[in-house]
C-alpha cells in the first residue's frame, strides 16, 4: 500500500512539473514574438512609403492607423513600397 501510495505521489508530481515547465517555455515565446512585433510595427512607422493592406481584402490599402472599409479590421504593414509619392 505505501509503495502504491509513493508511485502515485511521484506521479503526480511529475506531471505539475511538467505542466508548469511547458506553460512558461510557452509564455516566453509569447513575450519574444510580442517584442519582434513592437519592433516591425516601429520600424513600419518610420517609413511612411510603404502600403498598408488588410490581410482578408489585399486591394484595400492606405496608410498606418488605417481601417478596411469591407471589413473593418486595421491594416497591417506590407513590404511592398508605395509607388504613388
Amino acid at each position: 500500500m505505501k509503495q502504491a501510495l509513493k508511485v502515485t505521489t511521484i506521479a503526480i508530481v511529475t506531471g505539475i512539473v511538467t505542466f508548469f515547465s511547458a506553460c512558461n517555455s510557452n509564455s516566453a515565446d509569447r513575450k519574444a514574438d510580442n517584442k519582434n512585433e513592437q519592433q516591425d510595427s516601429t520600424a513600419a512607422k518610420h517609413d511612411s512609403h510603404h502600403v498598408f493592406a488588410c490581410s482578408m481584402h489585399p486591394e484595400v490599402t492606405g496608410k498606418d492607423g488605417d481601417i478596411c472599409t469591407k471589413c473593418g479590421m486595421k491594416l497591417e504593414h506590407t513590404d511592398i513600397k508605395d509607388t504613388k509619392q
